[in-house]
């Protein structure tokens, strides 16, 4: 972000002369200028942030993208709204690296109050945090939170409706309930998905076709997340599955 903010600067000093040269008015050059810099800041960010999004989606590598977001804290530390989002990015990547309680613990963390319903924040914050309690097995917690907090959301885009139907299919899966979460999570399978997301249901399948006896279905699953999943703790995890498969038979 350092060289980007040079990089605004050296481009601004070098089009205003340019603008006043054209309209020989420096207040409508410098109002130009500013939208011109406004906009250049805009897509740089918006490509950025898309870049260190594919490290997670595509490439499903939690390290690189916990390791960039540690370096944006540092540099928003002053900016509060920006900095809540940057710790709900923060622990999603020790999630997918499998550190459940540290990343719950960098949620609970967070000021509520800066979070907002407009842009995701707060349903992302709600949706995490649960996911944590229910893989470090405090089911009760993350039950009492999905009964008093999911209700509230408001999913204004897609993928905010898409996260809530994961949530409640792998809310299934840790109450027991086999059968549905299974048809669930195979519904959503069916949809367009990163390859992190795909991988992500199809642990949860696996999982399940485990606890019903089926060890070959599950060892297919398996053997595919353990193949694609890069740093994935899902990765690492489904590869101690297929050693212990092979232990068995």
């Amino acid at each position: 972000m350092r060289k980007t903010y040079i990089i605004m600067c050296v481009t601004s000093i070098i089009i205003l002369p340019v603008l006043f040269f054209l309209t020989k008015n420096i207040v409508l050059s410098g109002s130009i200028n500013l939208l011109l810099v406004s906009i250049y800041y805009l897509a740089v960010s918006l490509i950025q942030s898309r870049k260190r999004l594919l490290l997670l989606e595509k490439y499903c590598d939690p390290d690189i993208f916990l390791a960039i977001t540690e370096k944006q804290l540092k540099m928003t530390s002053k900016k509060p709204k920006i900095y809540s989002g940057l710790l709900i990015n923060k622990a999603a990547a020790l999630y997918l690296k499998g550190d459940f309680l540290q990343a719950k613990d960098v949620l609970l963390s967070i000021d509520k109050s800066l979070l907002s319903s407009s842009d995701g924040s707060l349903l992302f914050y709600t949706v995490n945090l649960i996911s944590c309690y229910y893989e470090l097995g405090e089911i009760s917690q993350g039950e009492e939170m999905y009964q008093r907090e999911v209700p509230k959301l408001i999913p204004i885009t897609k993928r905010m409706e898409f996260a809530l139907e994961l949530l409640a299919a792998e809310r299934l899966y840790y109450i027991n309930d086999l059968n549905e979460s299974k048809v669930r999570l195979t519904k959503l399978l069916t949809m367009k998905l990163s390859k992190r997301v795909h991988l992500s249901i199809l642990y949860l399948l696996a999982n399940i076709d485990d606890k019903n006896g089926d060890y070959k279905a599950a060892g297919i699953k398996f053997e595919q997340i353990y193949n694609d999943g890069n740093k994935l703790w899902i990765a690492i995890n489904s590869k101690n599955r297929l050693l212990q498969f092979s232990k068995q038979s």
